[in-house]
């Protein structure tokens, strides 16, 4: 998991740079996107859930967990979204088309 985790984090770095470089962003867009940034590391989703830990549980609690990690994930994408609509609105039209 450790292995896959970094091999994500450097993916995300190179597209992320990619990226910033491709928009040519002024400095006032610079804290949008510093922002925006961090909302998307890794540390920030909810973690997999341990399958031993899982087979301890009862039918029901399994459920009640697998309903929790769901909301976890649910509000992480909206601080994800929120983040990315503030980016967004920074951009000029033709920084949006990119």
């Amino acid at each position: 998991m450790a292995k896959w985790q970094e091999k994500m984090k450097e993916r995300m770095a190179k597209r992320q740079a990619e990226l910033h470089e491709l928009l040519k962003l002024t400095p006032a867009q610079e804290p949008a996107w510093k922002t925006y940034v961090q909302s998307m590391e890794l540390k920030n989703m909810p973690q997999p859930q341990d399958p031993r830990e899982m087979d301890k549980l009862s039918t029901p609690e399994r459920m009640e967990r697998s309903l929790e990690r769901m909301k976890e994930h649910q509000a992480s994408l909206q601080n994800r979204l929120a983040a990315l609509k503030t980016f967004y609105g920074t951009l000029t039209p033709e920084q949006q088309k990119l």
